[in-house]
């Protein structure tokens, strides 16, 4: 809670109950992007523990498989 003037600002909050989701991110020889992407997604305020990321690789010829390894550990 936060007040200004002597009046209680509502603060915004995430729901008692919220969905899992999933995101899937097919990728094709982006190494770049696709550090840049899941970083982006890690960032996120969203639970964790509600959030499953798929990365579909279409064969890459660059270093994308590695990027993602090195992010995931």
């Amino acid at each position: 809670m936060t007040l200004a003037q002597g009046k209680e600002i509502p603060t915004k909050s995430m729901p008692d109950s919220l969905p899992a989701i999933d995101v899937i991110i097919p990728v094709w020889n982006r190494a770049d992007e696709i550090v840049t992407c899941l970083s982006a997604i890690a960032a996120q305020t969203y639970p964790r523990e509600l959030t499953k990321v798929y990365v579909v690789d279409n064969g890459s010829t660059d270093q994308t498989a590695g990027g993602v390894a090195r992010l995931i550990g």
